[in-house]
């Protein structure tokens, strides 16, 4: 069992990482969030010195950068 609330994951891989590949104990993103066990979106820090800072959402069929962290 896991605590509620938000968690930090990151993707250490010098490659993107399709969220669809995640998994929660044996079950694959989709089905990790089909069962309630974890919310279906995650945020990630972009920055943009142009058009400024801001949370960018990922969500199944997404992918995760090479070594950025998500919650």
């Amino acid at each position: 069992m896991t605590d509620a609330g938000w968690h930090a994951i990151g993707n250490p891989f010098g490659i993107d990482v399709n969220v669809d590949a995640l998994k929660l104990g044996n079950k694959v993103f989709s089905q990790a969030v089909s069962s309630n066990l974890i919310e279906g979106t995650l945020y990630r820090w972009a920055v943009d010195v142009t058009a400024g800072d801001s949370y960018q959402t990922v969500t199944i069929g997404g992918t995760l950068n090479p070594w950025e962290g998500y919650w």
